[in-house]
């Protein structure tokens, strides 16, 4: 389901000589690269990163200026439960220094979006007391997807 990646940001203020704990909800963005499978194209962009959201979500028109091709379409359904149609076509993506091709969901979109299933390929994770994204384990994907490939 994509829905927004909302995180909690603890604020503390004193009320009335007692401790009142305020939640203020909040967006984390990153900027991160994608490209085409071959990498022969990239573009910069940021993305909203989204927990609620599986795969990472391209806008048809960035899809198209990186050549990106639709292996399949499918139906999804977005967090206000409306169902729209997506092409699945895969994609490169680096963030934080750590890279891998992952599944991406193209379709109309406000902004690209990063889902769960690309942070966990990428061994990465949300940090809701800093609002935003670090690794969660060692990478070791990296090593199997460089350009020099033993035959």
């Amino acid at each position: 389901m994509i829905g927004a990646a909302l995180v909690a940001e603890a604020v503390f203020a004193i009320s009335s000589h007692r401790m009142v704990r305020l939640i203020r909800m909040g967006y984390v963005n990153v900027t991160a690269k994608i490209s085409d499978p071959e990498r022969t194209r990239t573009r910069e962009l940021e993305f909203l990163v989204d927990t609620g959201a599986s795969y990472i979500v391209i806008p048809p028109r960035i899809a198209e200026e990186l050549g990106l091709r639709w292996v399949k379409k499918t139906r999804v359904t977005l967090a206000d439960k409306r169902e729209v149609d997506a092409g699945y076509a895969v994609a490169y993506v680096s963030l934080l220094g750590r890279e891998a091709p992952v599944t991406a969901l193209v379709f109309d979109s406000p902004m690209p979006l990063l889902g769960t299933f690309t942070l966990q390929v990428l061994g990465l994770e949300v940090d809701p007391t800093k609002g935003e994204v670090k690794p969660s384990r060692p990478f070791a994907l990296g090593l199997i997807c460089t350009n020099h490939m033993v035959d």
